[in-house]
């Protein structure tokens, strides 16, 4: 079992490959929906977890008010629900075409969502 320095080392150098790979080496306070449509912050935090919203403002903001991240997550989720119904709108407005996949179809309903 890795020391806790060695797990620290290896923790820091994973963040700093994902931040480079995903966010071209800087780190995105933004709040945005990745490309599964997931409201995401930083280099791929996913905001519907709540342990991670609780690391984000704890570890990123040094805030541990634990209802702050309840407030976090409520945005989240209310963020997710309009993309939703942003995609099922796309959805009935623009139906599928029987030349167009459904990979196709559902990435064009994404993309007008996340636009």
């Amino acid at each position: 079992m890795p020391t806790n320095s060695a797990q620290t080392l290896y923790e820091n150098q994973r963040y700093e490959l994902i931040k480079q790979l995903e966010e071209g080496g800087h780190e995105n306070p933004e709040v945005y929906l990745d490309g599964a449509g997931i409201p995401t912050m930083g280099v791929g935090f996913n905001l519907l977890v709540p342990e991670n919203v609780i690391e984000i403002l704890s570890n990123g903001f040094g805030i541990s008010d634990r209802i702050l991240a309840q407030d976090l997550q409520a945005e989240a989720l209310a963020i997710k629900s309009e993309y939703d119904a942003a995609i099922s709108a796309y959805k009935v407005a623009n139906p599928k075409t029987s030349a167009m996949t459904d990979a196709a179809w559902n990435n064009n309903a994404a993309t007008s969502a996340l636009g």
